[in-house]
């Protein structure tokens, strides 16, 4: 509100790369029927995918033993950013048994499967002096010590923003599992019950490597609290990421017979991880604080489609003829129903920043749960759709420190929707049809809310901000010839 200068920044130089490698790929199966009614299978593969290389040679990153950036190739330094990963050996295990008289069936396998490094965080490569380098400044909050006329003044608290990447890095790679069973109950319908479960690790991560230490009087220079004094924040990208998946899911489908279908199918799940591959962390000294659900976890999800046709008209079991048979018969109606739980959603909070150097979102104290059944089950008689979660339940950490609350600390509003369509197909002449059809997107109107206001100090916090689409109605007239 006074005008006073936060924040700069000056960049300087250019990212330009021209990288190059190879990736190589062998793999070996073999499917083994041991008796009638059970088959294995066995499959091997192998990767090779060297770091890249820069046609120009312009890759250097952070010798956090010398304290200084390094050329790669130059005399001292790395030949390459980190060594050729020569063990991704990949084995794969199948088995299908089927009991009895051949209407079950037991299914299960195992696998590992090898993934390339992230390949945007290779920008980092020529992020830094003398390629391409950022300059920072900061002003104290509680006393501006910045002025537009002498803002990048190398006389003033500035440092230049470093990057790095990973040079022990190897292959990130998951390990998955399964296993199943399948019932065909009649001819057209078939059940099945299942359970999945992956962990995956070595994967790519961010964090500041040259963090302030937390100063709780705000008063200590952040060059004097850093790990390496005289130097600025480093981001540094590094393959110590880790994430576990596991779900039940069960199945029921209903094949075309009789003038209808119908898939239902249903997801429990839950998934962990320490954040995305561009998520920085909170704070760099203890990654391990951003362990946590993923953003991705829907605890709960029911799909249903289904499709009916009218048993009216010529070729149906009622009124096939006359005039009540030609009125009536051609109709049929399409469903898609879809419940799903609330996305997981990140609390944070504004001002008091610990002043530690670039860090993720920083996040509040958490004093109790936040979830509260009582306000999202009241969300929709609210007229202020606000309180979607106790917020009485965060509170701000003292100035200049981090809060202990977890990420994804809250859910999101889930998901109750109905797609529903009405065709009306009528026969003109032979191989003459024209076909009407109406399409209700959301058909009851319920309001799917979205935007979630998670941000501590605000005024929309805990508040809904925005909702799905409303019901659409469309129609469309079709002939076919």
């Amino acid at each position: 509100m006074l005008g006073h200068v936060f924040r700069g920044d000056s960049g300087d130089g250019t990212a330009f790369q021209d990288l190059h490698t190879y990736f190589l790929g062998f793999f070996a199966q073999d499917d083994y029927r041991v008796a009638k009614n059970l088959t294995l299978n066995f499959g091997m593969r192998y990767e090779l995918l060297p770091s890249p290389t820069d046609v120009n040679g312009r890759m250097q990153y952070f010798d956090f033993n010398a304290k200084q950036l390094r050329r790669i190739g130059e005399a001292g330094a790395l030949t390459r950013l980190h060594p050729t990963d020569r063990n991704n050996f990949a084995p794969r295990f199948g088995f299908a048994y089927t009991p009895g008289g051949g209407r079950t069936v037991v299914r299960g396998g195992y696998g590992i499967y090898y993934t390339t490094p992230y390949w945007n965080d290779y920008h980092f490569l020529v992020w830094g002096p003398p390629y391409y380098s950022i300059t920072s400044v900061f002003s104290d909050q509680n006393r501006p010590t910045l002025a537009l006329d002498r803002l990048f003044d190398p006389f003033d608290v500035a440092f230049a923003w470093l990057n790095s990447n990973d040079t022990g890095a190897r292959n990130p790679y998951v390990q998955q599992w399964s296993f199943g069973l399948q019932r065909e109950v009649t001819r057209t319908l078939v059940l099945e019950a299942g359970y999945a479960g992956s962990t995956s690790k070595k994967l790519s991560q961010r964090k500041n490597a040259n963090p302030g230490l937390i100063d709780p009087t705000g008063t200590i220079p952040i060059d004097r609290r850093r790990v390496y004094p005289g130097l600025g924040d480093i981001l540094y990208s590094y393959y110590g990421g880790m994430a576990n998946y596991n779900a039940l899911t069960l199945k029921a489908e209903k094949r075309y017979s009789q003038g209808y279908s119908f898939l239902a199918a249903y997801t429990f799940m839950k998934a962990l991880d320490w954040g995305h591959s561009d998520n920085v962390a909170m704070d760099g000294l203890n990654t391990r604080l951003e362990k946590a659900i993923s953003e991705y976890n829907a605890t709960h999800r029911l799909a249903i489609s289904s499709l009916y046709e009218l048993p009216f008209g010529r070729g149906k079991g009622l009124w096939n003829s006359g005039i009540a048979g030609r009125v009536l018969e051609g109709w049929q109606t399409n469903a898609i129903i879809t419940f799903m739980s609330g996305l997981p959603a990140n609390v944070t909070y504004a001002g008091r920043t610990p002043q530690v150097g670039i860090y993720g979102g920083v996040r509040p104290n958490r004093i109790g749960p936040g979830v509260c059944s009582e306000c999202q089950s009241n969300i929709r008689n609210s007229p202020g759709l606000g309180g979607y979660f106790r917020t009485s339940d965060f509170t701000f950490p003292a100035q200049y420190t981090f809060g202990d609350s977890v990420r994804n600390a809250v859910n999101a509003p889930g998901l109750n929707n109905w797609d529903i369509s009405i065709l009306k197909t009528m026969s003109i002449r032979e191989s003459h049809k024209l076909q009407f059809r109406a399409e209700l997107f959301n058909t009851f109107n319920h309001a799917q809310f979205s935007g979630l206001g998670t941000t501590l100090g605000t005024p929309t916090f805990g508040s809904i901000l925005s909702a799905r689409t409303a019901r659409n109605i469309q129609g469309a007239l079709k002939y076919v010839f």
